[in-house]
């Protein structure tokens, strides 16, 4: 993993503070990463992804003119690294959900060429 972020030009193995592994993921293996400066970033893995499959997960950030998106940072052939985003309350948040179910809700609503 430390390995990756070198390749990704982000962080030489020695600046990468600390490493946490993220649940949830079904096909990717995810980690929150803290860099010796105190940057925090998500790292997203795979051993054998699909060609283009993290170039494709990058152009997502089209979204971010709707929905909070976290920004991309770096995209490669066996990698994403994203910008990390403060993790959701924990135990019921009613108000947190409902903020962020508004920006999923407008983009459900939108229309085009390509939609009807």
């Amino acid at each position: 993993m430390r390995e990756l972020l070198g390749a990704a030009g982000i962080a030489e193995p020695a600046e990468v503070a600390e490493v946490a592994v993220l649940a949830g993921g079904a096909v990717s293996s995810v980690w929150r990463v803290r860099l010796t400066d105190r940057s925090p970033l998500v790292l997203k893995t795979v051993a054998e992804p699909p060609e283009g499959m993290f170039t494709a997960e990058a152009g997502l950030a089209a979204l971010s003119r709707r929905v909070r998106t976290p920004g991309v940072l770096s995209a490669g052939p066996r990698w994403l690294v994203l910008e990390a985003l403060d993790p959701c309350p924990a135990g019921p948040a009613p108000e947190y959900w409902a903020a962020a179910g508004r920006p999923a809700a407008a983009l459900h609503g939108l229309g085009g060429q390509r939609f009807s």
